[in-house]
């Protein structure tokens, strides 16, 4: 019997997209690539929102595997969660699930899941410590 799997409860999606005919590899299946980027944009949001910065790189994802491939109609939910900040960096966990038409609520895929740590710079585009980029934001937005 296969393991019932459901979205995450009490938590919204950092990202949540429907691929297009033009995102299938040459076997019709969304080609990875196309999940890997969504990946690290939605990963990339949450570390910009935390450091309230514009200026932030991916340094490194650890390993993705696919779990189950996403298709055409899907539509792909990626959950975030900042798992560790350290003093220029924060490290991101992203969960992808794919929600399969045309009984959304009743057929969701994990599709990977992935670590991801994103790195802040300066204007200078060189690293900053986090605090740093949280206090320039306050300079030129106050809350």
């Amino acid at each position: 019997m296969s393991e019932h799997i459901m979205l995450p409860e009490g938590r919204m999606p950092a990202l949540r997209v429907e691929p297009m005919p033009a995102d299938t590899n040459q076997h019709g299946d969304v080609f990875g690539g196309w999940v890997m980027s969504q990946v690290d944009l939605a990963g990339a949001s949450t570390a910009m929102r935390y450091a309230l910065s514009q200026y932030m790189v991916t340094r490194a994802i650890s390993s993705l595997t696919f779990e189950a491939p996403v298709m055409v109609g899907d539509v792909v939910s990626f959950y975030t969660e900042i798992v560790k900040v350290g003093r220029t960096s924060i490290t991101v966990r992203v969960e992808v699930f794919a929600e399969r038409m045309p009984k959304m609520c009743n057929n969701v895929a994990k599709i990977t899941e992935a670590e991801l740590v994103y790195v802040a710079l300066g204007a200078d585009k060189t690293p900053i410590p986090i605090e740093e980029s949280r206090a320039n934001y306050a300079k030129v937005c106050p809350l």
